[in-house]
């Protein structure tokens, strides 16, 4: 009875063993891996701080804890604000994103659409690195946001089919913007005429005549190649783009604690990598621009675009905050 059982446990091993050796070791992986959609707008490219961190942060992660599957989608899951509200609902795990689209949600993080409140970008992200950087992620976690970095993109100019080389020259001027109220209000401001329209419809609309300019920084502009059916820049520099990477809180709270710490150091790694990678790419962009034989303005009269774009600040004091508007310029006060 003993010698039968004895046989029976070996061969029942030899059976379960044959059968755990002989599944596929991917069928394995899935059970344990959790799938983590993370997607930007825009297409892939090799020069593009979008580019660089979404790919950055989804090695990171997989890097640092492997029970995460990041699915990367470059200019796949529709324009930005979707994105934005996959992320808010959870269908997307994590989108990199700019303040214009989370400002639809967070109404303070306005202050970071204004033109001229920065100095430069070292004044920026000390901003965002401080108290006011908290207090906006604290925003955004109530929306159902968690930010988990800040990043910059560059400078915004007017890239247009018109020569702009002084105030004047943009009166009745179709000029793209980005779907927030700071830019539309501020090239309402210079006798422009503000169409919000999403970044993919850009190209078209300019090849077309819809618009006659759009308002963008040189490395995502060449990204997207408006230099085709562009042929001016005018440097005006008034707004910084940021970008910010940001995971679906609904999604993230549910995640085992080692995952959340992987994604939050994944972020918090990133701000160096994409924060040096953008000035060294929007050099190289410009540089791009002036082979291609662009013509390159900077206005006559740039204080009369500076005083104007000042003059907008109290339009959007209930939106950003007074008190934070006056606090980022007195945090500039320490920088040249």
């Amino acid at each position: 009875m003993k010698r039968t059982l004895v046989c029976l446990s070996a061969v029942c091993f030899i059976v379960i063993s044959f059968a755990m050796n002989n599944i596929p070791k991917n069928a394995l992986a899935a059970e344990k891996e959790i799938l983590m959609r993370m997607g930007q707008m825009n297409p892939h490219h090799d020069d593009y701080v979008m580019s660089i961190g979404i790919q950055f942060l989804g090695n990171r992660i997989e890097e640092l804890t492997d029970k995460v599957k990041v699915e990367i989608h470059e200019g796949t899951l529709g324009p930005e604000r979707q994105i934005t509200e996959g992320v808010q609902l959870g269908t997307v795990q994590a989108g990199i994103v700019t303040p214009a689209t989370l400002g639809m949600f967070i109404k303070e993080m306005g202050l970071l659409n204004l033109p001229l409140v920065f100095k430069s970008w070292e004044h920026a992200f000390s901003v965002l690195d401080g108290p006011f950087g908290d207090t906006l992620k604290e925003k955004a976690l109530q929306k159902g946001f968690r930010i988990i970095g800040w990043w910059g993109m560059g400078a915004k100019c007017a890239f247009t089919n018109v020569p702009i080389k002084n105030m004047a020259d943009f009166s009745g001027v179709k000029i793209r913007c980005m779907e927030s109220p700071e830019p539309l209000a501020l090239y309402k401001a210079y006798g422009a005429v503000p169409v919000p329209m999403a970044f993919p419809e850009v190209y078209a609309a300019l090849q077309q005549g819809v618009v006659d300019g759009v308002d963008c920084e040189y490395a995502g502009c060449w990204m997207a190649k408006i230099q085709e059916v562009t042929k001016y820049v005018t440097e005006l520099n008034h707004i910084f783009i940021f970008i910010v990477p940001t995971v679906s809180e609904k999604w993230f709270k549910n995640q085992p604690d080692d995952v959340k710490m992987a994604i939050l150091q994944a972020g918090m790694e990133s701000e160096k990598v994409c924060r040096e990678f953008m000035t060294d790419s929007n050099m190289r962009a410009r540089k791009r621009w002036e082979k291609y034989g662009t013509e390159i303005y900077e206005p006559e009269d740039i204080e009369k675009f500076r005083d104007i774009g000042k003059k907008i600040w109290p339009n959007f004091y209930e939106r950003a905050g007074k008190e934070n508007i006056d606090w980022v310029i007195n945090v500039g006060k320490r920088y040249k």
